[in-house]
């Protein structure tokens, strides 16, 4: 399971994130249990998406519009499985998922279509003014069962 999660946040922090781009992953202790986030600096999700993204089979744009149906290719696209999946999950195993977003500055519509690479964003001179013009950051976090945490 935890596997399933680890790969499916990853995968969907590439898939969204153009080529020359960030993708952080950290995992830390966070009161009685642990913490994983994965955050990317690539397209972000708009305020309309974002509402309906765990849904299940909810995909941000067009299948139609995709440039790729490769996995881990920027723009690959997918069916939304990955996160109904972390959804199953997170209510089988107790386990807290939360997600922020901030759709790219530069393209504020889910029509509205990154090129792909970094050096090739007309908006973006640099490298760092991608990354700080949107991304998604994902926090998973692993409870302790209570026979398992630390006794005061």
């Amino acid at each position: 399971m935890l596997q399933k999660v680890i790969d499916g946040l990853v995968k969907n922090a590439i898939e969204n994130t153009p080529d020359e781009g960030k993708i952080e992953i950290h995992v830390r202790k966070k009161s009685e249990g642990a913490e994983l986030i994965v955050r990317d600096y690539g397209v972000g999700i708009t305020e309309d998406a974002q509402r309906r993204i765990f849904e299940g089979f909810f995909t941000t744009q067009d299948t139609m519009a995709y440039s790729s149906k490769r996995p881990f290719d920027f723009n690959a696209g997918g069916k939304g499985a990955d996160l109904l999946r972390m959804k199953i999950f997170s209510e089988r195993y107790n386990f807290t998922t939360n997600m922020v977003s901030t759709r790219c500055r530069f393209l504020p519509k889910d029509t509205d279509v990154c090129p792909g690479r970094i050096s090739r964003c007309p908006q973006c001179l640099t490298i760092e003014n991608c990354h700080g013009s949107g991304g998604t950051t994902f926090t998973i976090y692993f409870r302790l069962p209570r026979s398992q945490s630390r006794e005061e």
